[in-house]
């Protein structure tokens, strides 16, 4: 079976699976499933089998369930497994904004083993947010928080940007919709004008630049509503501007990217276009002599190059661009925590491997594995060493709770202290009140240093 027709069967089979099944937002799950391969076809994902599985990832939840293996191979098979049990997960119960956000986001990177079910998942999701506002309000901004707190961090993070702007704006749409209309009032009115000088402003430099011996990459883009509103209140706290709503003096509104070969190009560059237009003093920020905490390297200033367009304009060279791309993901990445800075800082190369836009479907997302992420009954996680046990989870939580246990429910199942826990499961540690210290055998029961400690405590 080609390519081709591989991912045609799916389709077909989908079609017969899912027929006319309606979803909560009011759409089919065929058309759902067309919209997240469309997603991942934009973002240059070609492998066969994951766009396979993306026509399968509902599959599993409808009867009769179809021997995929056999209709197609086992890597589809075990992704669309992978699929149901992460979106299963009680990970999907989480409320974003009231949890520590670093663990939820390693949590989820580390419960979707297979990168390629990751991408479906993340396509999934950034197809939700845009029919969202179809469902009840409390389901949609539970929807709208999650896309903005937990999927656009994890995009962010892989690199996958298309995606980011599409579950900021959609989340902002529901979260914040006056100030979204009114900007997107704004984007609308002003981008027919905008993007036809953008273009004639890249052929113009394109040709002044050749003239000077300068063979540049040019690209130019508009933000997102989101970012324009972030930009908004980040000008109105510094007191750059007077009013939220004064988008006429936002300098980035408009973007333009230069790359060039060597850094006296990029300063040379940057001489010419000074001499075309005006540069707004305060802006112009020198990366290159002074790259970022992050290693991020541009010359960076804002121009009045006409009096209703005040365009930002990046010049760096094209290994410097390479390496910005990490940077943005290692800004990312900071957010999710101490323990992945160390990881950072002990593995150079772990940006490069998570990174979306060199890797596809084979990016690495092993770097979290060496932790097991469970859950309490109130949803709150806990992250443990791999080959932790009931009685890590329980110091994890509370020495007296540790030094107290006889055992727990995990989802639901009764165990001993010594059971072994994996990724997603939910425990509850029972005790007795006649236990308050520990047998000094536990030491070697225990994985974490946090429980030994006790345990020797309780035992002096």
């Amino acid at each position: 079976m080609s390519n081709d027709e591989l991912v045609k069967k799916a389709e077909y089979l989908s079609k017969e699976i899912y027929r006319d099944n309606i979803r909560k937002s009011g759409d089919t799950y065929l058309e759902h499933s067309r919209r997240v391969v469309k997603l991942l076809l934009q973002v240059g994902i070609q492998d066969k089998n994951t766009l396979a599985a993306a026509y399968l990832h509902h599959i599993l939840d409808f009867s009769p369930k179809p021997d995929i293996e056999e209709l197609f191979n086992k890597e589809i098979y075990d992704i669309v497994s992978d699929y149901k049990i992460l979106s299963e997960d009680n990970f999907s119960n989480i409320n974003a904004e009231n949890v520590d956000e670093s663990l939820v986001i390693q949590t989820y990177l580390n419960l979707a083993k297979n990168p390629k079910t990751l991408l479906i998942r993340l396509a999934d999701k950034t197809d939700n947010i845009t029919s969202a506002h179809n469902l009840p309000k409390e389901n949609s901004q539970n929807i709208a928080r999650r896309a903005l707190y937990i999927y656009s961090p994890i995009c962010k993070i892989l690199g996958i940007h298309k995606f980011v702007r599409i579950l900021e704006d959609g989340a902002m749409k529901i979260l914040n919709p006056r100030d979204y209309f009114k900007i997107q009032s704004y984007i609308d009115k002003n981008y027919p004008r905008v993007n036809m000088q953008l273009e004639e402003i890249k052929e113009f430099l394109s040709g002044i630049l050749e003239e000077n011996g300068i063979h540049a990459q040019i690209e130019y883009r508009t933000k997102g509503i989101y970012s324009t509103y972030a930009k908004v209140k980040k000008y109105f706290e510094k007191g750059s501007i007077k009013r939220t709503d004064d988008l006429k003096s936002i300098f980035d509104f408009a973007g333009l990217r230069i790359l060039v070969s060597t850094i006296p190009e990029c300063y040379k560059t940057e001489e010419i276009i000074c001499n075309m237009w005006d540069v707004i003093p305060e802006t112009r920020n020198d990366y290159i002599s002074n790259p970022k905490p992050n290693g991020y390297m541009s010359l960076q200033s804002s121009y009045s190059v006409s009096k209703n367009l005040i365009l930002e304009i990046q010049i760096r060279t094209f290994e410097m661009h390479e390496e910005n791309e990490y940077g943005q993901a290692s800004h990312a990445v900071y957010k999710i925590g101490s323990t992945v800075k160390k990881d950072l800082s002990n593995n150079p190369n772990l940006l490069r491997e998570i990174s979306y836009s060199l890797n596809k479907e084979n990016i690495n997302i092993t770097q979290f594995s060496k932790y097991v992420y469970v859950y309490t009954p109130k949803g709150d996680i806990k992250r443990l060493p791999i080959g932790s046990n009931l009685l890590d989870f329980a110091y994890s939580i509370h020495k007296d709770l540790g030094n107290s246990a006889i055992g727990g429910n995990v989802n639901g199942i009764y165990k001993p202290l010594d059971h072994i826990l994996e990724n997603g499961n939910v425990v509850e540690i029972k005790t007795s009140k006649n236990k308050d210290i520990p047998s000094i055998k536990f030491l070697d029961l225990v994985k974490t240093r946090k429980a030994r400690d006790e345990i020797r405590k309780a035992n002096k």
